[in-house]
This record gives C-alpha cells, sequence and structure tokens, in this order.
C-alpha cells in the first residue's frame, strides 16, 4: 500500500487508530519521523480531555510536531481546529456511542501565543471585558482556554463568540467577578465543568443549548464516564482539586459524573470529578426536565420532550 492509499483510507475512517498504527508501521518502514509522532498522538489520544497533566503533553506534543508538513499534519493528525462542520457538530448525529473530542490544542501555533499574552494583558490592566478570539489571528485554532484564564479576577464579560472551543477548564471557576458568559455559537462546545457554579455572580449566558449533551429538546446523549482502570489507563494520574469539596487527591475517574443544573440563564451539562462518593452526594438536583440524577452517561433514559 502507497502512502496515498492510506491517507485516503485515514480520511475515511478518521478515528481508526488500529489503522493509523499500521501507517505508522509503514512509516517506519520508510525511515519517517512522522511514525513516532503518529504513535505518540494515539497515546495521547487516550488521555482523558480534562486531565490536569493534558495540556503540559500536548505542549509537548505541539513541539515535537512544530517542523512537521501543516497539510500532512492536518491530513492525519488531530491536532488543532477539526473538520469543518458547520453550524452544527456532525459527532451529535453519531449512531453509535458518543465520544468526547479527540483533538489536541496546538501550543506551538500563533494564536495560541496570542491568547497567552491576551490573558495576561488583561490580568495587568484589570480589564473588565475579555473578548480575546476577536482580536486573534486563526482564533479557530483556540480548542481550549488556558488554565490562565483564572487569572482574570477582574473580569465581569467573558465573550467568546463563534468560537471552536471544545473544552472549558475548571480554572474558568476562579473568575471571582464573572457576570456575563457568552459561549454562543461555539457548536463543538458539548459540556462544562461544574467549577463554573463557583462564579457566584454568574447571572447572564449566551449557550448555543442545542449543541449540549443532554439538551431536552434534541434529546443529545452523553458521553460513558468510568473509572481510568476501565479505560485502560493504569499509569498515575495527575493531582486535582475535588469539584465539590476541592481538596486535592489523586484522580482514579471512579467518582466522575454528569449533573445538569441552571447556570446564569441556561440549563448546562457539567462534568463533576469528586473524590468520594460522599462528594457526589452533596451535589444539588438537577434541572427541572433533565435527567433527575447525577448518573455516569451512556445508556441513560432521558425525560420526555418538551416545548
Amino acid at each position: 500500500m502507497d502512502e496515498a492509499t492510506f491517507l485516503k483510507q485515514i480520511r475515511l475512517s478518521f478515528d481508526d487508530d488500529e489503522l493509523r498504527l499500521v501507517y505508522a508501521d509503514w512509516l517506519e518502514e520508510q525511515g519517517r519521523i512522522e511514525a513516532e509522532l503518529v504513535r505518540l498522538e494515539i497515546g495521547l489520544c487516550t488521555m482523558p480531555v480534562d486531565d490536569p497533566a493534558r495540556l503540559g503533553t500536548e505542549t509537548e506534543f505541539s513541539r515535537l510536531t512544530a517542523g512537521i508538513d501543516e497539510h500532512w499534519k492536518h491530513q492525519v493528525l488531530r491536532v488543532g481546529p477539526p473538520r469543518d462542520d458547520g453550524d452544527y457538530c456532525l459527532c451529535l448525529n453519531q449512531k453509535s456511542e458518543l465520544r468526547f473530542h479527540r483533538e489536541t490544542q496546538d501550543t506551538e501555533c500563533d494564536a495560541w501565543h496570542q491568547l497567552l499574552e491576551l490573558i495576561e494583558k488583561a490580568r495587568r490592566n484589570g480589564d473588565h471585558e475579555f473578548s480575546p478570539l476577536e482580536e486573534i489571528d486563526d482564533g479557530h485554532r483556540i480548542i481550549t482556554l488556558p488554565p490562565e484564564i483564572g487569572m482574570l479576577k477582574d473580569v465581569r464579560r467573558l465573550h467568546l463568540y463563534g468560537s471552536r472551543l471544545r473544552i472549558i477548564p475548571p480554572e474558568i471557576g476562579e473568575m471571582a467577578s464573572l457576570e456575563q458568559f457568552f459561549p454562543y455559537t461555539s457548536y463543538q462546545l458539548h459540556w462544562f465543568p461544574w467549577e463554573i457554579t463557583r462564579c457566584r455572580k454568574l447571572a447572564d449566558s449566551g449557550v448555543s443549548t442545542r449543541a449540549l449533551y443532554g439538551n431536552q429538546r434534541t434529546r443529545v446523549g452523553f458521553p460513558q464516564l468510568g473509572s481510568y482502570a476501565s479505560l485502560g489507563l493504569t499509569s498515575p494520574r495527575a493531582k486535582r482539586p475535588c469539584s465539590v469539596c476541592r481538596k486535592p487527591f489523586k484522580d482514579k475517574g471512579e467518582f466522575r459524573v454528569w449533573i445538569s443544573r441552571g447556570v446564569a440563564t441556561d440549563v448546562i451539562p457539567m462534568l463533576v470529578n469528586a473524590c468520594s462518593m460522599r462528594c457526589v452526594e452533596q451535589l444539588p438536583r438537577p434541572a427541572k426536565n433533565h435527567i433527575s440524577h447525577v448518573h455516569r452517561g451512556g445508556n441513560v433514559i432521558q425525560p420526555p420532550t418538551w416545548g
């Protein structure tokens, strides 16, 4: 099989890691360094999307891929912006079980460095409004916010209109002054961290609810949550603060749950990384007309549609 055939098959089966490994073996036979990159990326994609160690691993991976042909990266690696889904994320139309997005943030691209600079500038100036994507070239390459977003203690209005974001980090809960949050038309943003509920002043929001897991009208399901051992992850996980009690613990993924609650003016699905069942039991009741209990996703019965 030649490379053109491999690339065509990868394009048709973009999430087929077995095919990627065969391609990596072929690349190695050709003496190409891209073989190791393909294998590294497959390992990275097994990490939970909200693993505290993930961004550091993505940073190292981005450094290794910095000199690789951009066209090849776009065809093979899940780095940077995904395929264009238009106004609705195609992953929500899957007939198989939903999975988290697996794309990797490119931390070596200019857009990422511009974002970090804008965060530092806003922190230094004590800005009340933060609309970074309006100032960033190629802002579509930003698929997660960095944890530094939590340093913006004075920001009251956070605008992320039309973003390609997949992940909002838990550090958003440290934005103590946040009053307005508008990620409207961010159609690949399907869930939020429970820590956003710590923004006590947050009163106004604009979320594209039809793109959310557990949306009561569109009947979108939830990815299955399980312990990290059940996912085949045996390496130690990084410590993280419990979403509920805030105490640091070594997360094994045993008490990860979904809950849908009202935040500001929207009901949103939130991922809770709890340290114990006791903390899970301290969570409030979910929103009316949504799944009435905390759950682990997968095959969970949703209430009837309304409206």
